[in-house]
């Protein structure tokens, strides 16, 4: 019976001392959203910044740096909105970078660092007038599309009627012939045509997942749509 007791309290004592030992958590991943935009016609850029913290994307809340966050060393200002959107948002108007680094402050995450880059277009050309039945050329003053690079053409017309196509890279040129089976069928007459390069970035590292978009607009040019 004393066996049976003793056997019994050591089994206890043995079960108290690993309630004890402090169980290892998990580490927590950064998601990170990144956002830059440039539009020509202002020479304005908008850049924004997003970070939750958690064991997955659909789970993860809002996250706030103690020591903030920069863009190419310029603190950027927090945003809280009633704890249900945290951002970091920098606005200027200076000359394109064309690259654009963020960078947490904190040494929780010293380690974060992501630059954002694309070429700009400095001007472009198209046919005048334009037949949307037999296609468009479209040219432009830059480097030709990368293979993670796409650029939207946003028309309107004179009742501001709104329409766009996009192409998506590579194009071994600074050019492209836009077949009639995308350009949009627009009304006849006279409009406006701008131009949007975009970029997705993801990058995965260790504890940190980031999705980073950069656009650049450039100045709107007014077109002739034909017949």
């Amino acid at each position: 019976m004393k066996k049976t007791i003793f056997f019994f309290l050591v089994l206890v004592f043995c079960y108290a001392c690993e309630s004890d030992v402090p169980q290892k958590q998990s580490p927590q991943t950064i998601f990170a959203e990144l956002f830059v935009r440039y539009l020509q016609n202002e020479s304005a850029l908008k850049t924004e910044a997003t970070f939750k913290e958690g064991k997955d994307a659909s789970t993860a809340t809002w996250k706030e740096f103690t020591d903030g966050v920069k863009l190419d060393g310029q603190f950027m200002k927090f945003k809280n909105h009633k704890d249900k959107l945290m951002r970091y948002q920098l606005k200027s108007r200076n000359k394109y970078a064309g690259q654009y680094t963020f960078e947490v402050a904190d040494q929780t995450l010293k380690d974060f660092k992501v630059t954002l880059g694309m070429t700009d277009i400095k001007n472009f050309q198209v046919d005048n007038p334009i037949i949307p039945k037999k296609g468009m050329r479209l040219s432009w003053d830059g480097d030709a599309l990368q293979e993670d690079e796409k650029l939207v053409l946003l028309f309107s017309d004179e009742n501001n009627k709104a329409y766009s196509c996009t192409i998506t890279g590579p194009t071994p040129k600074s050019e492209k012939q836009i077949s009639p089976a995308i350009l949009p069928d627009m009304i006849p007459g006279k409009g406006q045509l701008y131009l949007v390069k975009k970029k997705q970035v993801q990058q995965n590292g260790k504890n940190q997942q980031v999705n980073g978009n950069i656009e650049f607009y450039t100045n709107s040019k007014e077109i002739v749509v034909g017949k």
